[in-house]
């Protein structure tokens, strides 16, 4: 609710959201941030994770992801991965996005390439971590980085993998 007024919106209480009615920028960037920790633990279209805010009335929402618990990342001892994604830990990342337009994902993987030093400053903060967490968290971004750094990778991962918006 904070963050809703911050934005000068409202939460959206939807039950169900269509991948089409949401705005194809931030949702892919929340896709790609998803995929990067390593959370398979949310759905837009069935706001599993996710809230919905309104800016204004038949506007796209602007999607918030919350609740990391679940991702490699963070590796807590108890998160299991959905058996239906075919992992078997979950720090195995599965890109849980929808296809999108080859051009409308580079501009989305340029941003992502453009704020590496800021992602990895923020796991290299003083006393934040551990220095054996801030070493696999920084390996575990290292990771998606060496995906969203081949052409090769990022087609099998976000273009031969993603998922169809039916």
């Amino acid at each position: 609710e904070l963050l809703a007024a911050r934005l000068g919106g409202k939460e959206d209480e939807v039950k169900y959201v269509h991948p089409n009615q949401t705005m194809a920028s931030t949702t892919n960037h929340l896709s790609v941030y998803q995929y990067m920790v390593g959370n398979t633990d949310w759905s837009i279209p069935g706001v599993h994770n996710i809230k919905m805010v309104r800016t204004e009335p038949g506007a796209s929402p602007i999607i918030i992801p919350y609740d990391f618990d679940w991702s490699g990342i963070i590796n807590a001892p108890y998160a299991n991965p959905d058996p239906t994604l075919g992992i078997n830990s979950v720090t195995q990342r599965v890109y849980r996005g929808f296809c999108r337009p080859e051009a409308e994902m580079e501009r989305t993987f340029a941003r992502f390439r453009a704020a590496k030093e800021d992602m990895y400053a923020l796991y290299q903060r003083p006393n934040m971590l551990s220095p054996k967490m801030q070493k696999y968290c920084l390996n575990y971004l290292d990771g998606c980085y060496d995906i969203l750094e081949s052409d090769k990778l990022r087609k099998r991962h976000f273009f031969e993998l993603c998922r169809t918006a039916n």
